[in-house]
This record gives structure tokens, sequence and C-alpha cells, in this order.
């Protein structure tokens, strides 16, 4: 029971969520006796960060760490919460 509430608690911080490199959350739909929950997320179109590196393997060095950078600055902001 006290996994559930912390649970349902970050769902509710993540409705306030707010950066350019990190996904919209819209909600969630949880099912109390299945112990189930369904999350909505902002729909993103394209790829995956993995298959964009391998079919882009020529690169530059500064684009590559500016990908990584807005990873990095997605990551700080959410742990800048806890």
């Amino acid at each position: 029971r006290k996994k559930v509430f912390s649970q349902v608690q970050e769902l509710r911080l993540l409705r306030y969520l707010r950066h350019p490199n990190v996904v919209l959350f819209y909600g969630a739909i949880l099912d109390g006796e299945e112990m189930d929950a369904i999350l909505v997320f902002e729909k993103i179109t394209g790829s995956t960060l993995t298959k964009h590196m391998k079919a882009n393997p020529g690169e530059t060095e500064p684009r590559r760490i500016s990908i990584m950078q807005c990873i990095a600055h997605g990551i700080c902001y959410l742990h800048s919460f806890q």
C-alpha cells in the first residue's frame, strides 16, 4: 500500500513537469483492483536515439555532444524535483 501511495505521488508530480527535453505526461488511469496503470504521454514522432546514432555515423562530434547535453539537462531537471 505504501508503494502504491508513493507511485501515485510521483504521478501527481509528473503532471507539472515542463521542460523542452522531457516528454509531457498528461495523466494516468489506475486500476486499484488489478494494480495496473495506463500512462498517457505526449506523442513523439521520429526515431530512437540509438537508431539515430547508428543511422548517422558521420555526425560531427559537436553535434553528438549537443545531443548528450540536451539529455543531461532533461535528467538534471527531473532530479531537481526529488
